[in-house]
């Protein structure tokens, strides 16, 4: 096990900056089309009470309601992973193992 562990190598500070800003670009790139689906469910919504109500409109918004879950859910996550390192780089803790 002593072996194992003194090959293991700290990820560099500098590396874990460039892990953020990829995460920090992508909660962007989220955050954009979080918008465009809740945009969009508003008007496919709008449209069903102005007309009459359609299996497929419906279906649509359904799915688009799943998949703005699916971009919170992403979100949230990535969030902590973005938190979680920005926590290892700050307090400069060593690996548990």
């Amino acid at each position: 096990m002593k072996k194992f562990t003194e090959n293991i190598q700290e990820l560099p500070f500098e590396r874990i900056e460039v892990i953020i800003e990829n995460i920090d670009e992508l909660l962007d790139y989220l955050s954009d089309k979080d918008k465009w689906v809740s945009s969009t469910i508003l008007e496919l919504t709008s449209h069903q009470v102005d007309n009459v109500k359609n299996d497929q409109i419906d279906d649509s918004i359904m799915e688009l309601e799943v998949i703005k879950m699916d971009f919170n859910n992403t979100y949230d996550k990535l969030s902590k992973v973005k938190e979680n390192l920005s926590q290892y780089k700050d307090e400069k803790r060593k690996p548990l193992y």
